[in-house]
């Protein structure tokens, strides 16, 4: 590829794009099922910021989970603990929030998704009831 163009490269990309989008659309509409687009728009920077320590997940499984809640109709709010990167709050709802988010966390230029792994608020309120029922049957021995 170095030694054609950068036009000639998207073109040959954009073909096998719109080619493996036809086949998928075929075998859909062969086997009944229906098939749902959506925009796959900072799916990483939302599943890293929200689900990856909640869940467990890989960036690739909670950008996936993003997609299929997208596919159901939902959206994605921005959490609290990213507050401290808007002025304020009117700044969280506008279009471009999850962008200024990217940019400040930079998960698009290399960083280091391991650190979202680590035990966050989000993951210790959702594991409460558990811990509450462990320690419970632990006071009951």
């Amino acid at each position: 590829m170095k030694e054609k163009s950068k036009k000639y490269a998207r073109m040959l990309s954009n073909l096998a794009y719109s080619q493996f989008m036809q086949m998928i659309e075929s075998k859909c509409l062969k086997s009944g099922i229906e098939l749902k687009k959506v925009a796959a728009a900072y799916t990483s920077v939302i599943g890293t910021t929200k689900y990856m320590a909640v869940y467990s997940l890989n960036s690739g499984g909670a950008a996936a989970l993003v997609i299929a809640r997208r596919g159901q109709g939902r959206t994605e709010r921005l959490p609290k603990h990213l507050d401290s990167y808007f002025n304020s709050p009117e700044d969280k709802l506008k279009s471009g929030a999850w962008k200024k988010v990217a940019k400040r966390i930079n998960i698009c230029g290399g960083f280091n998704r391991h650190k979202w792994y680590s035990l966050g608020i989000k993951q210790a309120k959702a594991n409460s009831m558990i811990v509450q029922q462990a320690t419970a049957n632990k006071s009951l021995l």
